[in-house]
């Protein structure tokens, strides 16, 4: 190994003679062949050639023969033995003998030691005669990667003192068995990380967007009476006209919420419902939202979508139940409350137009005096009246 011959040129062949030692000598021979070249007639010197191949070694005929040339065995799947099979083959001249040492296998770390085992070390060998030799390697540890190492094979010839050996390379690789339980885990680990991360985004961006901020910000609470014709102030018999004198300054609201009266807020909030888009709400603490400038008919009491961002917006709060009607006619006292985020006449005008074109004041009355408790009279086994409330169900607009 690593010697040099130089070759000798005989017309268009080169040839050359390399002695093969008797111990320890490989059945597969790599060979570099190094050309030096040279031009003419300029004499230069160019950049050597490199050809590289692999000889088969062949023993002298009074030498048992063993195959292959290179044994690889079956990967080992966690935790378990591979085995592999040489034949061997005596030769023609005489009685022969193969015995098998321990091979030299070296691997990934994780692998630990490697227990060989032959069944028999040494095969006695008839003219001719032919036989395997079954090979068992039974790593202690689990591992992935590749396992290498060569066998020596010692070999008696058929003549007087003829013993020769040679290497036969060993190969083989290691791979751990995959968890299926520990997979799966994973597989679950990433969806859920990947339906939650987008939603955290989307939560993330919407929380960022739903702010309320207002440079200005004026709020009107005002008693009125809901008639079928539309709202009146509470003791005026005209037609409700909204004045700047009802709007008061208040607080610039923090980012997410802001009270308008004591019973009624707006906050800013990111719902599940609509993929975290940001929106803005009324909610009542005390009493019911029965209309509004934007949801016509609420279908929720308590809470009211707003579009976010709109410069102003009224909405109508009543008691819950509502109070007995007052009036020949049956109206029910209520309030409205407004607000606006711009000072000047247009938010002002956009209210008041709102308000003038709902055209639903005779469904929302209706629906408030079912709601109101009646004095009904009922008579008992004894001819006596007694009052009962009216629970009819709600109407169907809220």
């Amino acid at each position: 190994a690593g010697s040099r011959q130089a070759l000798t040129r005989s017309g268009d062949a080169w040839s050359g003679t390399l002695d093969v030692p008797r111990t320890g000598f490989p059945l597969l021979l790599p060979l570099t062949l190094t050309l030096d070249l040279v031009t003419k007639p300029n004499l230069l010197r160019l950049a050597p050639v490199a050809v590289q191949t692999t000889v088969m070694v062949e023993p002298p005929a009074s030498l048992p023969s063993v195959g292959p040339a290179r044994l690889v065995l079956p990967d080992v799947v966690g935790a378990g033995d591979t085995r592999g099979t040489l034949q061997v083959r005596g030769s023609d001249q005489g009685p022969t003998e193969v015995c098998l040492g321990q091979p030299r296998l070296h691997g990934p770390p994780q692998g630990g030691e490697f227990a060989v085992s032959t069944g028999r070390r040494c095969v006695a060998l008839a003219r001719d005669e032919r036989t395997s030799v079954t090979l068992t390697v039974d790593p202690s540890g689990k591992a992935d990667g590749l396992v290498e190492g060569t066998l020596p094979v010692a070999l008696r010839g058929s003549r007087p003192n003829e013993r020769a050996r040679l290497d036969v390379p060993v190969q083989f690789g290691m791979r751990r068995p995959v968890d299926e339980a520990t997979r799966w885990e994973l597989v679950a680990l990433l969806v859920v990380v990947g339906m939650v991360v987008p939603l955290l985004v989307l939560w993330a961006a919407g929380r960022q967007a739903a702010r309320l901020r207002f440079d200005v910000f004026t709020v009107a609470d005002i008693p009125v009476v809901v008639t079928e014709n539309g709202l009146r102030r509470a003791g005026e018999d005209t037609p409700l006209r909204l004045d700047p004198e009802d709007f008061v300054h208040q607080p610039p609201p923090d980012e997410l919420r802001c009270p308008l009266t004591t019973e009624v807020e707006l906050r800013a909030r990111t719902p599940a419902r609509s993929f975290f888009a940001p929106e803005t709400v009324v909610e009542a603490t005390d009493g019911q939202l029965v209309a509004g400038q934007h949801d016509e008919r609420p279908v929720h009491r308590r809470r009211m979508r707003i579009p976010l961002g709109q410069p102003a917006a009224w909405l109508l709060v009543c008691d819950d139940p509502p109070p007995r009607p007052s009036g020949a006619d049956g109206q029910l006292p209520a309030r409205l409350v407004a607000y606006r985020t711009q000072d000047g006449p247009e938010s002002l005008s956009l209210l008041q137009q709102s308000l003038d074109g709902f055209g639903r004041w005779d469904r929302v009355l209706g629906g408030l005096r079912r709601q109101a408790p009646q004095e009904a009279a009922t008579a008992t086994g004894s001819g006596h009246t007694q009052s009962v409330p009216d629970h009819d169900p709600p109407p169907d607009f809220l």
